[in-house]
């Protein structure tokens, strides 16, 4: 019986994610429809194929900046500790 070559997209057992193995077709067909593997060598879709990404919303017409974009002014301060005196004992 031949072996079909997988590569592992997660980890399973002793085979971390991007490893190669080979397995009998039972066992390679299960680690695949399980989602742990794909066949190896199979072809990806080309950036042609893949669904095109949403458009961007539009830009606020009066020019005001968007409320979902944060704003560096607004974030809050970090403090710094290594400056920081430290603090007395008792």
């Amino acid at each position: 019986m031949s072996k079909v070559i997988v590569k592992f997209t997660r980890s399973n057992g002793p085979y971390n994610a991007n490893e190669v193995a080979g397995f009998d077709a039972p066992v390679a067909e299960r680690l695949i429809a399980q989602g742990y593997a794909v066949l190896f060598g199979a072809t990806q879709p080309s950036a042609a194929e893949l669904p095109a990404p949403p458009p961007a919303p539009p830009a606020p017409a009066d020019g005001t900046p968007d409320a979902a974009a944060p704003d560096a002014a607004q974030q809050p301060a970090v403090a710094d500790n290594a400056t920081a005196a430290p603090k007395k004992r008792k």
